[in-house]
């Protein structure tokens, strides 16, 4: 194992998973760094199989690891072929959002607009979340 395998692994032990989070980036590792590769192919039937997950929870719990910044999808997935999936290095970008809040995002934005000089971001919005997340946990 290389520095970069065990520095993934670290930072995941950090993270405030649920269950299904860390049976999914299990996978994505042991595809992945475990042996050696950048990224892996998988698709969320095979995901479900390896970890007994239906599939509508892994499709969820994947938007949440891509929305926070954990897992980077390089290729989607297509009825012939399986995403392409990596972790994202830059493990100070990481920030654990649930499904709920990315929803709540998204309509926010919808309902408020994106665009304009008076509008957040989803960016900001979202990093306004993380902030005071980090003020509740303490």
């Amino acid at each position: 194992m290389d520095g970069l395998s065990i520095d993934v692994l670290n930072h995941i032990c950090r993270m405030p998973l649920n269950g299904s989070q860390r049976r999914i980036l299990d996978v994505i590792w042991i595809n992945t760094l475990g042996i050696g590769k950048e990224a892996c192919e998988l698709s969320v039937g095979m995901m479900s199989k390896i970890t007994g997950i239906c599939t509508k929870n892994i499709r969820r719990e994947i938007e949440v690891l891509f929305e926070s910044n954990i897992i980077y999808i390089s290729k989607l997935q297509t009825p012939t072929s399986p995403r392409s999936i990596s972790f994202n290095k830059n493990f100070e970008s990481w920030g654990l959002l649930n499904h709920r809040n990315i929803k709540n995002i998204k309509k926010f934005v919808e309902i408020f607009g994106g665009e304009g000089e008076l509008a957040p971001t989803e960016k900001e919005i979202e990093e306004n979340y993380v902030r005071l997340s980090e003020n509740s946990n303490h």
